[in-house]
């Protein structure tokens, strides 16, 4: 029976105290359950320290390196998880120079001490060791530990003396030698002997460097011409350590006569008043004197003389004596008939040079008088097999002129070779050059045509004719013009050009590299391209494409953006002569890192390439074609991953652990807190 008021007795499990109990206890129960499911969670997950680092990825590190012999290097191998020396061997490990042999490997501490040993002591004074793709590292309790991207320099490896790869001696001009040194890595010190009719020593000062300090150019005027004997004696690298080479080379000089140039300086010269001029004469030994016989009966002393004839045709020859007493001569055709002038013409539209020069001499002077309105072609009668100037090969065999006004001018014409224009920039090659000195300002010029012969034997073997190209030096810098190739490749005869130009001045012909204004077109070598072995001037008996990459090794397989990669590659030389050989890193076919190394016959050498990963996603790298690996960039475990990386420097394997433990240990004080607060009445 239900009391009055409808109220449950105390026992009917309402809000009275009996019922708050019943609840209570019910909610102590479920305390005790949700404790046992957090406890028992916590035991069944819970490691060891070691476990719990090897479960979260502890990372591998190597220090302390050092240089414990020739061919030794002495690390720690350490880890928070610590690390099981007994796991550790040999083939765990990769360098950037020379061939892994073997390795040592003791306890130290909760760490290991690895001594490990190289095949062979190495030339390269820095040696990257980093762990192999493959290396398998285990703490304590056999958990495998992660090496990707531990790597740690040891310096003062190198104790292997410079290799002389080849030493040529050959005679220049007249006592003049050319020397050549190529060594096996850049030399710091060279003594090398000549020993003859005189004697020569040359110091490492002497010498100019290319291809990366391999090898070494002189050239030595000897004191007296006759057969000579040249040794190299020593050489040393950059870390001291050096041999005695004794190469010997046997070279045959003599004394060559001086080259005797004459010519007439234009603008120094009025009417029939001329400025002849022989600083373009050269000799092996010093100059003595330079002596003119001037043609009309008198003679002048001098590299430059001014002298008046009167009209007629004359024959001017200079003498240049060195001090030996060796002679050279030269002579210059000058045609005083016309109107009391250097080669007066006008009224024409095409002025013949007639004997006004001859084509050895390399000089012709001209003046236009009174010319026909339009372009004045300045040629001789036969322009084809006479030009108006050459030097070794390359002739100016036409000029056309054009004028904003008709009126008089002169012009004089020298032809030289490739030095007088040396300074021509992007140039590979420069053939010759031409200088036109004139009375006419560029303002009044129209334009200018040159008319270029190349002989086929002035051009490299190597060089392609559509590559030629003339240069204008205007204003202080050299400037490509628009030059077209205008000979038949299938008619013989020298190769012909024709360069427009806004002036007249100084002008070079050369071979001409991409990156200058022009119209010429050269192919380019695309991002890809990486030029491989080039043998030495030694005979090899092996193709260039048999020197190859035998195998490639990354130090990483991942990383994150920004990281470094070494890829570490064994180049091979099958040949018996030392090959210079550039290897390429490309990652997923691009080209990021280059070395060249220089490789002995029958022997192979390892080169180290670096990356630095800056995009993410699967990178595949070859060296050279061979395959290194592939690194992944960035590819650590999603949105999570990329939110939380902002907070790397967190440990948050433990970070994840403690919310494991402490979600259910805060689910259970919250339900005993409300058990408490039913019992009470709350």
């Amino acid at each position: 029976m239900t009391p009055a008021g409808g109220h449950r007795t105390p026992g009917g499990g309402g809000h009275g105290p009996g019922g708050r109990r019943a609840a209570g206890l019910l909610a102590l129960s479920f305390v005790v359950l949700a404790l046992v499911l957090a406890v028992g969670s916590a035991g069944a997950s819970l490691p060891t320290d070691a476990q719990f680092q090897a479960t979260n990825g502890s990372s591998v590190t190597l220090s302390d390196a050092s240089a414990a012999g020739a061919d030794t290097v002495e690390f720690v191998v350490g880890s928070d998880a610590g690390v099981a020396a007994g796991s550790i061997d040999g083939d765990d490990f990769a360098v950037s120079a020379g061939r892994v042999s073997s390795a040592s490997v003791d306890p130290a501490g909760d760490d290991a001490r690895v001594r490990l040993h190289l095949a062979a002591p190495v030339d390269s004074d820095v040696v990257t060791v980093s762990f192999a793709p493959d290396a398998t590292v285990t703490d304590g309790d056999g958990a495998e530990l992660a090496t990707d991207g531990a790597a740690v320099e040891v310096g003062g490896m190198d104790t292997v003396p410079p290799r002389v790869e080849r030493f040529a001696v050959q005679p220049a001009n007249g006592t003049t030698v050319d020397l050549t040194v190529e060594a096996s890595e850049p030399l710091d010190e060279v003594n090398v002997s000549v020993d003859g009719p005189a004697s020569v020593t040359l110091q490492r000062e002497n010498f100019t460097a290319a291809d990366g300090g391999l090898r070494l150019t002189a050239s030595v005027a000897l004191p007296a011409a006759g057969d000579y004997r040249a040794t190299v004696e020593r050489v040393a690298d950059e870390h001291g350590n050096d041999r005695r080479s004794g190469r010997v080379v046997t070279v045959a000089t003599e004394d060559r006569p001086p080259t005797a140039v004459a010519g007439v300086d234009f603008a120094a010269s009025s009417g029939t008043t001329l400025t002849l001029d022989a600083s373009r004469s050269t000799a092996a030994d010093p100059i003595a004197s330079i002596t003119w016989d001037l043609g009309d009966g008198a003679e002048a002393t001098g590299e430059r003389v001014t002298h008046r004839y009167r009209p007629g045709n004359y024959t001017a020859t200079v003498t240049v004596t060195d001090i030996d007493g060796d002679v050279g001569t030269d002579r210059i055709v000058v045609d005083l008939t016309g109107n009391g002038s250097v080669a007066s013409v006008g009224g024409s539209a095409t002025v013949d040079f007639a004997s006004n020069v001859t084509p050895s001499d390399g000089s012709a002077i001209v003046d236009v008088a009174d010319p026909a309105k339009g372009p004045v072609r300045l040629a001789r009668a036969n322009e084809t097999d006479t030009p108006v100037a050459a030097h070794d090969g390359v002739a100016l065999t036409a000029l056309n002129v054009t004028l904003r006004n008709a009126s008089r001018y002169g012009l004089a014409i020298q032809a030289d070779g490739p030095a007088a224009a040396g300074d021509v920039p992007n140039a590979t090659g420069v053939l010759g050059a031409l200088t036109v000195v004139h009375d006419v300002a560029d303002r009044d010029v129209a334009g200018v045509t040159l008319s270029i012969a190349v002989e086929h034997e002035r051009l490299p073997a190597d060089a392609d004719p559509a590559a030629v190209s003339v240069f204008r030096r205007s204003d202080g810098a050299w400037t490509r013009l628009n030059t077209t190739r205008v000979d038949d490749p299938e008619v013989a005869g020298p190769y012909r050009y024709r360069a427009d130009s806004p002036g007249l001045s100084r002008f070079a012909v050369a071979t001409a590299s991409n990156g200058t204004t022009g119209n010429a077109t050269e192919s380019t070598p695309t991002p890809t391209e990486v030029p491989t072995a080039t043998p030495s001037e030694a005979e090899s008996n092996v193709p260039d494409d048999a020197v190859t990459v035998t195998n490639a090794t990354a130090n990483a397989t991942s990383v994150e953006p920004g990281g470094s990669v070494t890829v570490s590659a064994t180049v091979d030389n099958p040949g018996d002569a030392a090959v210079s050989y550039r290897a390429g890193l490309s990652v997923n076919g691009t080209v990021v890192d280059t070395r060249t190394v220089t490789v002995p016959g029958g022997e192979d050498r390892s080169v180290a390439l670096n990356w630095s990963a800056n995009a993410t996603g699967r990178q595949q790298l070859t060296v050279n074609g061979t395959a290194a690996g592939t690194v992944s960039v960035g590819e650590g475990g999603g949105l999570l991953a990329s939110v939380l990386g902002v907070f790397g420097f967190l440990p948050l394997g433990l970070f994840r652990m403690v919310l494991t433990y402490l979600g259910g240990v805060l689910v259970a004080v919250f339900l005993a807190l409300k058990a408490v607060a039913l019992l009470m009445g709350y």
